[in-house]
């Protein structure tokens, strides 16, 4: 806990069932207290800790949850830069009301957009309107006191190259901080992982 940047698991579990994700679906999702969470921030700033990235899956996946912690970061840890995972498609007013109250520097967002492809979206089984994903990440974007990073995905199951190239030129007009596009990893445990080892075809098409 000595260095300047120090991670603290706040949820275990998640509710989304995306495929390529190694969380989807273990439920019940776990939620460490904010008295708790409290507790530990004091002891990092007291070791000098200046950045805190919250292992939360999604932070704004309940918005009272999210918004009593918001103001408590807010209040109590100014000192602190935060770095928060959320959904765009789930920023209710009070959540927004929340995060405009930050300070410049306080907040570094990773908001993961992944596709809003309505073909991949059902693919993979990820829970997300992509209108309400865009109108939400055209709020982040706007807001001078919060900086945005978006993550894309590339190579999704029913995605095409342009998908990707819409959302990145949709992306691009919105100036976000930072833009991250990688290419959708197979990982061990994950739904994508066992259909990857589905046989491409059955026996009886082999022998025709």
């Amino acid at each position: 806990t000595d260095g300047p940047f120090v991670s603290l698991e706040t949820s275990r579990g998640c509710r989304g069932r995306c495929s390529y994700c190694t969380s989807a679906g273990s439920l019940p999702v776990r939620y460490a207290s904010v008295d708790w969470l409290a507790t530990q921030l004091e002891v990092l700033v007291r070791r000098g800790v200046r950045e805190v990235r919250l292992l939360d899956r999604t932070f704004n996946d309940d918005a009272a949850r999210c918004v009593g912690r918001l103001d408590r970061l807010r209040t109590e840890f100014p000192s602190l830069r935060f770095h928060l995972e959320l959904h765009p498609a789930k920023l209710p007013k009070r959540v927004r009301d929340a995060l405009a109250k930050a300070p410049a520097g306080h907040l570094h967002l990773e908001v993961g957009l992944q596709t809003s492809a309505p073909r991949a979206l059902e693919a993979i089984g990820r829970q997300s309107d992509a209108h309400s994903a865009w109108q939400g990440l055209a709020w982040l974007c706007a807001q001078p006191n919060l900086e945005t990073h978006v993550d894309l995905l590339a190579a999704l199951p029913e995605q095409s190259l342009a998908d990707v190239l819409s959302d990145l030129d949709r992306l691009t007009g919105l100036a976000p901080a930072e833009i991250q596009l990688e290419v959708t990893k197979i990982l061990p445990g994950t739904t994508l992982a066992a259909e990857a080892r589905e046989p491409w075809f059955s026996d009886d098409a082999a022998g025709r």
